[in-house]
């Protein structure tokens, strides 16, 4: 039954009904698998990409797609849900859009703030 998995807890969130939560749920498997919400995060392939040299690290500003396909697409959809009733999800997606970032990172953004704001 639905209510007794882990993802069930995503229905709690505004515009989020089963059919999202549940193929976040199914693309993540076992959430007990990742130690925490980032390294899911990172199995989504949702990160910025790493670039180094001479032994000096820094971000790239394109995500690495090292991952789940899946995952990553079902993460974009919990975005896309909350941005579209939840009014402080709604005003961080415009922050970043009024910030100059391209409408499709602000797309990303919302998912990553949707996981930071919710992880303990």
């Amino acid at each position: 039954m639905f209510g007794d998995t882990p993802a069930a807890v995503l229905t709690t969130l505004p515009d989020i009904a089963c059919i999202r939560a549940s193929n976040y749920g199914g693309a993540l498997g076992d959430p007990t698998r990742f130690g925490n919400a980032d390294a899911a995060y990172r199995y989504s392939g949702l990160v910025p990409t790493k670039y180094s040299s001479a032994g000096t690290v820094w971000a790239g500003e394109r995500i690495s797609r090292e991952g789940s396909v899946l995952l990553r697409e079902a993460i974009i959809e919990l975005g896309r849900g909350v941005a579209q009733n939840d009014p402080d999800f709604a005003a961080y997606k415009a922050a970043k859009i009024a910030q100059g970032k391209k409408r499709s990172v602000a797309a990303i953004a919302v998912p990553i703030e949707l996981i930071a704001s919710r992880s303990p």
